[in-house]
């Protein structure tokens, strides 16, 4: 087994997009057709120019349509992490095994982080190359205001063959 970092991308490989701070689209993490990923932690990072409050998801506001996080294959959703769409800054909590740091520093910029051990929350999520299971997390609104938006995948990968 290998150690997986991964920035979650457009492609979902590591050489798509990793800045969500853009445009509405998805990002994923995707094993090769001969592998096993365990993801055991996704760790978010969101730098914002102004304050942060309980009401928004960024300084512009709430956000409309959310970030919904699932397990997909070609067939459709395997499971929706997200019921409650992300609209909110606090809806970060509603994710079982979630740790947050969220930073006011007067002055520069702020900072917001969260780590979601997924094991805290019942168990690791496998996905399976040969299954063609993707992680995906669909940013359905722009999130341009923001600074910076990445997040980042952590775990294992096992080598399963062909």
């Amino acid at each position: 087994m290998a150690r997986l970092d991964r920035l979650l991308d457009t492609v979902g490989d590591g050489t798509g997009l990793t800045e969500q701070a853009a445009i509405a689209r998805n990002y994923y993490v995707r094993p090769a057709p001969n592998e096993l990923m365990h993801l055991s932690r996704i760790c978010m990072a969101m730098e914002d120019n102004a304050k942060f409050a309980a009401e928004k998801y960024t300084a512009a506001g709430a956000l409309t349509n959310g970030i919904v996080i699932t397990k997909e294959d070609a067939s459709g959703i395997l499971h929706n992490y997200t019921p409650l769409p992300i609209k909110k800054i606090w809806h970060w909590v509603m994710l079982a095994g979630v740790d947050v740091v969220l930073t006011d520093w007067t002055t520069g910029d702020d900072f917001f982080a969260v780590r979601w051990t997924l094991d805290k929350a019942g168990h690791e999520t496998l996905l399976d190359g040969r299954k063609g299971e993707f992680f995906k997390v669909a940013v359905r609104d722009t999130l341009a205001s923001a600074v910076s938006h990445i997040m980042q995948a952590q775990g294992t990968v096992e080598w399963v063959g062909r």
